[in-house]
């Protein structure tokens, strides 16, 4: 009977929702309760591989599996700076372990500062929309010109374009 009701409300408590952080380039802060795990999940990784200091090992035990990464303190840590990568990113984190801080599972999202947000993003268009656009914007009145959301103007470097390459072996066809 107690198993039936201790079963029971493990079933009814709600799940640890993750905490969700936006990571901009600053370290983020992560605490770690002292000889509970604490899961750090990359949102878009496939891999993350942890820089784990040479101060802290034998003190934070540390795996790692896809996206995931588990950290569990063995004792109280001061803060300490840890770095994540993931393909071409780079994740900092400021981890320190007491026995106060939250076992919940956290999140982190990268975002680059002035980057669109995930509702503002538009489709890349393809290679018929872009030379469609094209030709319209060369030959047709502006009035005729479709409007094309995900084709935006984008900065050209004012500067001049070697279209022909001379070759070494015909000097003379440079006009050298």
């Amino acid at each position: 009977m107690r198993t039936a009701a201790a079963l029971l409300a493990l079933l009814a408590a709600p799940a640890a929702a993750a905490e969700v952080r936006v990571y901009t380039g600053a370290p983020l802060a992560l605490a770690l309760p002292v000889g509970q795990e604490r899961r750090v999940e990359i949102d878009g990784a496939r891999e993350v591989r942890v820089g784990l200091p040479a101060a802290l090992r034998g003190q934070l035990d540390v795996e790692s599996a896809g996206a995931h990464v588990w950290f569990r303190a063995r004792r109280a840590l001061p803060p300490t700076r840890l770095y994540l990568a993931s393909g071409a990113r780079l994740f900092a984190l400021e981890v320190r372990a007491d026995e106060a801080a939250p076992a919940g599972p956290l999140r982190i999202r990268a975002e680059e500062p002035g980057a669109e947000t995930e509702s503002e993003a538009v489709p890349a268009p393809g290679y018929v929309a872009l030379a469609r656009h094209a030709v319209q914007a060369l030959y047709a009145p502006g009035r005729r010109a479709e409007p094309a959301p995900e084709i935006r103007p984008r900065p050209v470097a004012d500067r001049p374009v070697a279209l022909f390459r001379c070759r070494a072996a015909a000097p003379a066809a440079c006009g050298d």
